[in-house]
């Protein structure tokens, strides 16, 4: 199965649980693989529900720290995951005081959020 095969199923769930598990078993299948290079492909499937969104490490609840998939390192950014539309995504940039662009360039060092 393609990665956009993949996101198609997980993004019919509305579910960030069900979206997060798809994103780990793609990234550790291709470690090369960024959260940039699965927010395009939410946008290539043509997704209306879910978008990513890089969360600044320093508005990070003390407690949960953003890690590397393949190799558990530290990451620069937590992952957010948008379930309800693009007004959901922009609402939650202007929260962590980032712009779309900002956001692209910072889910290429972002991780997943472990407790």
């Amino acid at each position: 199965m393609t990665i956009e095969e993949r996101l198609i199923e997980a993004d019919k769930s509305w579910n960030a649980g069900t979206i997060v598990e798809c994103i780990v078993e793609i990234m550790r299948e291709n470690p090369r693989t960024t959260m940039l290079d699965i927010e395009m492909a939410l946008r290539s499937i043509g997704s209306k529900a879910t978008y990513l969104v890089a969360w600044p490490r320093a508005q990070i609840p003390f407690g949960v720290r953003p890690i590397n998939i393949i190799d558990g390192t530290p990451a620069e950014y937590g992952l957010w995951i948008c379930v309800n539309g693009e007004s959901d995504m922009l609402a939650t940039l202007q929260q962590f005081g980032l712009t779309i662009a900002q956001n692209l360039d910072a889910l290429r060092h972002t991780g997943i959020n472990a407790a």
